[in-house]
């Protein structure tokens, strides 16, 4: 898939950037610290602990977009998530994925911010066909927010619902960076609790064999 713009694979425990695009992150808050990830190593977050990518700060993402990611969420402690988003949360940033504490800490979802439509939450608590929880916790899950213009989708563990198509034009510019493992500003909390890898940030669609691609590199094609 083109427009590589960072990956963060984690795989020796470090955040660096590994698309050659030099946008490393930082642990600006908690204990760096890494553990067993979908493939390789992890980032592992306590609750406290985020990461920051300044490079991506004011970053003219355009109107095409992908994040994907893998994560595993420790345990259920009743509160919201945030795992990654461009700039904060909801619509203080220019995209995000997050999870709620409905469902038994399984709500997961997400989406873009543009001028015509200034929210992210496209796909919030989606479910596998509707029947089982979105994201069941102490589980490795792959996630992907992708937008191409004109729609917004979010796919779980390979399933999508409905296209959003709320959004259109160039996702907003914002002053801050990237953030991961929390909800980023104006929050000061909503940190994540649990295991983030495999991060893959492009300003690319994915297509829906896109999205099987992304999923079978870290899942051995499970």
């Amino acid at each position: 898939m083109p427009n590589l713009e960072a990956y963060y694979p984690f795989d020796d425990d470090t955040a660096a950037d590994m698309s050659g695009n030099n946008r490393d992150g930082t642990w600006d808050q908690g204990t760096e610290t890494y553990g067993e990830g979908i493939m390789g190593r992890a980032a592992s977050f306590d609750g406290s602990s985020r990461i920051v990518v300044d490079a991506f700060a004011n970053f003219a993402w355009g109107d095409q977009f992908t994040i994907s990611l893998w994560f595993n969420r420790a345990g259920c402690d009743g509160n919201y998530q945030g795992i990654a988003n461009g700039g904060g949360y909801h619509a203080e940033g220019s995209w995000e994925i997050r999870m709620g504490r409905e469902g038994g800490c399984s709500s997961v979802g997400g989406g873009v911010v543009t001028a015509s439509h200034g929210a992210t939450w496209d796909h919030l608590g989606v479910s596998q066909g509707g029947t089982v929880p979105a994201a069941a916790t102490d589980e490795w899950h792959h996630a992907v927010c992708t937008y191409d213009g004109s729609q917004v989708n979010f796919y779980l563990d390979r399933d999508a619902p409905a296209a959003s198509s709320q959004d259109s034009g160039d996702l907003l510019v914002d002053p801050d960076g990237v953030y991961i493992g929390q909800a980023g500003p104006p929050r000061s909390n909503e940190y994540f609790t649990g295991l983030v890898d495999e991060v893959m940030i492009y300003t690319q669609a994915a297509t829906a064999a896109d999205v099987e691609d992304l999923f079978a590199g870290a899942s051995g094609g499970r």
